[in-house]
């Protein structure tokens, strides 16, 4: 018989990341949601993403990668197998995220996580409740960078 297990840390698995319009604040939002459950972090599976093996495609000509759910599709090989590799907009998203998470860490450090809980509610009540509405959670952020100084 195994012993109950004692977890120390919450993590999350699998970043939201698409660039759909009208779900593109999940991205974003994922980090805010991490932090508001108390969590430690989140887990994105796969950087690259062309399909399956029965059915490839070529992000350079095929850039949603319709043949299959692009969402894990964060960073593109190099062009022709020259260059570097290219991130995409979701990239850039997560990344946000993080910056997000950073500035949520930093501003509880200095103001405490009971009053940075409260800051955040306009743009996300609970861990699964947000608006959609990009200049609320600029607004937040400017009050936490503010309380963060």
């Amino acid at each position: 018989m195994h012993p109950t297990p004692c977890y120390k840390e919450k993590w999350f698995y699998q970043w939201k990341n698409t660039i759909n319009p009208a779900e593109c604040m999940n991205a974003r939002a994922f980090a805010w949601q991490i932090y508001a459950a108390g969590g430690k972090g989140g887990l994105l599976w796969n950087t690259i993403y062309c399909g399956t093996r029965k059915k490839v495609f070529n992000p350079w000509e095929n850039p949603t990668g319709l043949y299959d759910s692009a969402y894990p599709t964060i960073i593109y090989p190099p062009y022709q197998g020259k260059g570097k590799a290219v991130p995409t907009q979701r990239a850039w998203l997560i990344r946000d995220g993080i910056e997000d998470y950073e500035l949520l860490a930093l501003a509880e450090r200095k103001i405490g996580r009971k009053k940075v809980i409260e800051r955040i509610k306009p743009f996300i009540k609970d861990p699964f409740t947000w608006t959609n509405d990009p200049a609320v959670r600029d607004q937040v952020r400017a009050k936490l960078a503010e309380a963060a100084e």
